[in-house]
């Protein structure tokens, strides 16, 4: 087993649009348990590779993938295919980000996902409405406490909200997303009272209380509720 599997920071977790948390990391010192079909080890253990139906799991997390590569000397890992990473932890939110590819840097706390990427957040076990994220690459950067997420980023909750721009930011230390492009930033919301649609060059959601401000260039309209 490669030493210091750190599987929990391939799971790329977001704060937009209600997730209100970034990546939680276990100890280093924390065991993983994995299984594959096939281990392979290069150079007197210098690189391991499992391949074929990858399980790691460690304390909450769970990281499926069809391959799996870390370098001893620099720590990184890479997951390779049908990447799925899932954290649930009793009484609190769950999870999932996937993706067909997936890379953590120990050194830098960097977390990537990429390639049909998508995150999706539920607020409970019985939540019937997750918040779902897509994006082309989305990028976690532990120690700055912030994630980007770049190229086509789909926000939806199911019912009552949307959003689609170029580019988006999470700080999680000032609970805002940032929302902009070369395109406008498109948004509908929707509740009883009727539905909102809104274009604007830029768009930050405040986590912290909530609200949303819409900058430069707004225009859209209000339909009121039959």
């Amino acid at each position: 087993m490669p030493r210091n599997v750190n599987i929990a920071a391939l799971l790329i977790v977001a704060g937009w649009a209600g997730l209100c948390r970034a990546s939680p990391l276990p100890p280093a010192a924390a065991s993983a348990t994995i299984t594959s079909d096939e281990l392979q080890l290069v150079d007197q253990g210098a690189e391991s590779i499992f391949v074929g139906h990858v399980v790691i799991k460690q304390d909450y997390y769970t990281l499926w993938a069809d391959r799996v590569r870390q370098v001893k000397d620099t720590g990184i890992a890479n997951a390779f295919g049908h990447v799925k990473a899932l954290w649930a932890r009793p009484g609190e939110a769950r999870i999932l980000g996937t993706g067909l590819y997936a890379k953590y840097d120990p050194n830098t706390e960097e977390a990537q996902l990429w390639n049909r990427a998508e995150i999706t957040r539920w607020e409970t076990e019985a939540d019937t409405s997750p918040v779902h994220i897509k994006a082309d690459h989305f990028i976690s950067r532990e120690m700055e406490q912030k994630m980007w997420a770049k190229g086509n980023v789909y926000i939806r909750r199911p019912g009552n909200f949307w959003s689609k721009s170029e580019d988006g930011l999470y700080n999680q230390a000032e609970q805002v997303v940032s929302l902009w492009g070369p395109q406008q930033v498109e948004m509908q919301y929707m509740d009883d009272k009727g539905a909102a649609h809104f274009f604007s060059d830029r768009a930050m959601v405040f986590l912290s209380p909530k609200r949303v401000r819409l900058l430069d260039h707004v225009k859209g309209h209000i339909v009121p509720a039959p």
